[in-house]
């Protein structure tokens, strides 16, 4: 069925009409498409055909069912996955159209305060794949999308979980094989140079990376062959970032050094305490309460208080289920009294 490239015009598994390719990969190509159910524009990413063994068909359900996991504003949306027959797999995902960081990073080391703000985005994301058992393990400036919204805005999204850990689901290296190593040198914490596990420290290794390319716009691990690079990335050699930026603030050089510890133990303990260390802004990742109304503003004081909602993200939920309440009042016990003693009065007085 699909032995060949896709073609403007072409309908995929009868459900999305291809209108042009987007870019290609070591393992799929990426096509813009129409939706024929709903009218709007999506990204098909499809294995190719000559990469089309159940392996590989393992590892794309695996990177699907990873992103889509995730419930962020800074992941990128998965939509659908086919495994049409006579075919290979698919995934649909949102279309995004900005450009990427690493071609922002190519224009020169950017300042500060829009390194941090970006930061913080990216830790918010990852954080939210860890709290769903996501590690994404291949964190670089071109897996990051700078993405333009309707109203013109800016929202950085988070892609590519093809190399990832999934909780529950068999490893990559089960996929690939024993010895092989997942990721980009450039990008790889040590633990991954050698061949070890990458798990939730090894994101906060490559965020580190990342906030250094930002505020330097250069690589803290490159040398002229990967062996090499992944030489200094094992033993933590690098400028130091107050030698090429000495207007860098020590807070963040402090973050940084911090990220690149050799020894996970003194990394930050995830992307959230990265974030914070760096002074960056972050979206709010835990549960707050909302200001608490007064029973008085209501005419009849019980409808007041079923207004109250904790606003909390779903990066804050292991699962399907209802968030954890209780976490959320943590501390406001004189609220939750006070509301009691509220609403026995308006009991009360009906």
């Amino acid at each position: 069925m699909l032995a060949r490239d896709l073609h403007e015009g072409d309908v995929l598994d009868g459900k999305y009409r291809i209108v042009a390719p987007i870019g290609r990969g070591g393992m799929g190509a990426v096509y813009s498409a129409v939706r024929l159910s709903l009218g709007d524009t999506v990204a098909i990413k499809l294995l190719l055909p000559s990469h089309d063994q159940e392996v590989n068909r393992a590892r794309f359900l695996r990177e699907a069912k990873a992103a889509a996991r995730i419930r962020h504003p800074s992941v990128v949306q998965v939509f659908d996955y086919g495994n049409p027959e006579g075919g290979p797999p698919y995934i649909v995902m949102e279309l995004l159209e900005g450009p990427t960081l690493g071609e922002l990073i190519q224009r020169g080391p950017l300042p500060v305060d829009r390194a941090l703000g970006l930061l913080g985005d990216m830790c918010a994301a990852v954080e939210a794949g860890h709290r769903r058992g996501v590690v994404h393990r291949d964190l670089k400036p071109t897996n990051v999308i700078l993405a333009r919204t309707d109203d013109g805005g800016e929202l950085l999204k988070v892609l590519d979980f093809g190399i990832a850990s999934v909780a529950g689901l068999p490893d990559a290296t089960t996929l690939t094989g024993p010895g092989t190593l997942l990721g980009t040198c450039f990008y790889m914490a040590p633990e991954q140079a050698k061949g070890g596990v990458a798990g939730p420290a090894s994101d906060v290794f490559s965020l580190g990376i990342l906030l250094y390319e930002m505020v330097t716009g250069r690589r803290p691990f490159e040398a002229a062959t990967v062996l090499s690079t992944m030489f200094q990335v094992v033993n933590g050699e690098y400028t130091p970032v107050h030698e090429l930026v000495p207007t860098v603030p020590p807070v963040v050089i402090s973050a940084i050094a911090s990220a690149l510890s050799v020894d996970i133990a003194k990394r930050p303990a995830s992307p959230e305490a990265l974030a914070r260390l760096a002074g960056s802004p972050m979206r709010a990742m835990r549960g707050r309460m909302d200001t608490i109304p007064e029973v008085g503003d209501s005419p009849t004081g019980v409808e007041a208080v079923s207004e109250i909602r904790p606003s909390w993200s779903d990066a804050t939920m292991l699962d399907q289920g209802p968030p954890d309440l209780e976490r959320h009042f943590i501390g406001r016990t004189q609220e939750l009294a006070r509301i009691d003693e509220q609403l026995r009065a308006a009991r009360a007085g009906s």
